[in-house]
């Protein structure tokens, strides 16, 4: 865990393979002044440790990449913001209480969220598209929306997204390819993945079901 501004070397004596995540400091900033109201975060070097949830976050980012980043932008700033949260808990000097929210969004502003979700289904958003139709930051967006339907806006967005698959493939001739660009998944394979996670089977085996 090196800092901004730290110096460090280090140096191996056999092959091995890694990966470096960092973080543009203005993005860093933004999250900890939304999650902890304050405008100074002092992060603490540490060497040699393991964390299971950056191992985690790592492994998935990494598939996602070596994937073509299939996920969309959404994916990613979820992800990443919820790092920077994780790192900021568990790595920062500062004792200061992050700020907790329980109501989730109220029911005009989750409708206006989903209305935005509902008519962008192909497009690949960001995370502050969503934030800014209700005018809240993306840390707060995303605990809010999450503590509101009891998932990720990400998770939620590729939900919607095989629902309309599951019209599309019932309702017209379009070949499963076309299918999966209009619901904005990357490439059919990316809808394929999803769509046998949810629904069970293959999006060829729902149409001829």
């Amino acid at each position: 865990m090196c800092p901004a501004n730290t110096s460090h070397w280090t140096c191996w004596e056999e092959t091995i393979s890694f990966t470096i995540v960092t973080f543009e400091s203005p993005f860093f900033e933004k999250v900890a002044y939304e999650a902890l109201d304050c405008n100074q975060i002092e992060i603490v070097p540490r060497w040699q440790i393991f964390d299971p949830v950056i191992q985690n976050v790592v492994n998935a980012l990494n598939a996602d990449l070596a994937a073509g980043c299939p996920a969309g932008r959404l994916y990613g700033e979820s992800v990443g913001t919820a790092l920077a949260v994780h790192l900021l808990k568990n790595f920062s000097v500062s004792q200061n209480k992050f700020l907790e929210y329980s109501d989730g969004l109220p029911k005009y502003k989750l409708k206006q969220v989903l209305d935005f979700i509902e008519s962008h289904l192909s497009e690949d958003f960001k995370l502050e598209d969503l934030a800014n139709t209700v005018g809240i930051s993306c840390f707060y967006f995303c605990r809010l929306f999450k503590q509101s339907l009891h998932m990720t806006p990400h998770q939620y967005v590729i939900r919607q997204r095989v629902e309309l698959a599951k019209r599309f493939l019932k309702q017209s001739n379009l070949a499963i390819a076309e299918v999966a660009l209009l619901c904005g998944f990357a490439h059919q394979s990316h809808l394929s993945r999803h769509f046998r996670r949810l629904v069970g089977m293959s999006p060829k085996e729902f149409r001829n079901n």
